[in-house]
């Protein structure tokens, strides 16, 4: 029973703690996913794929001496964080924001995604 009400109060911190950064940050949220490190590299596939339909101009890649461009991140990744792009991407299919893989929803699905993945290792440490 106790382990259930901080469960309860966790999520509910947790739920107020989300509104308050969304509510504060709604019209900028979409730069969360222009500006940060290598999860771009990662993510930059999915936009690729689905948006521009076209894995030759990926923006975080090594141009070679002979023009060709070598990504340095794996595909992995993007397979993990297909799911929660696809939803992303049918809310802006919705009207919710630009479908373009930087707005809002991806933003947020992202976070989603990651959070997703991160709570095993936080768990185990």
């Amino acid at each position: 029973m106790e382990n259930r009400a901080i469960l309860i109060s966790s999520v509910c911190i947790g739920l107020v703690c989300l509104g308050s950064f969304f509510g504060h940050n709604w019209e900028t949220l979409g730069a969360v996913m222009a500006h940060r490190g290598d999860d771009l590299g990662y993510y930059q596939f999915l936009p690729g794929l689905f948006i521009e339909h076209d894995l030759r101009g990926l923006p975080w890649v090594h141009i070679l001496e002979d023009g060709s461009r070598l990504s340095v991140f794996t595909m992995g990744v993007a397979l993990l964080q297909l799911p929660f792009f696809v939803i992303a991407h049918l809310a802006c299919h919705f009207g919710l924001a630009s479908p373009d893989a930087y707005s809002w929803p991806y933003a947020v699905w992202h976070a989603q995604g990651r959070g997703r993945f991160m709570r095993p290792w936080v768990a185990c440490s």
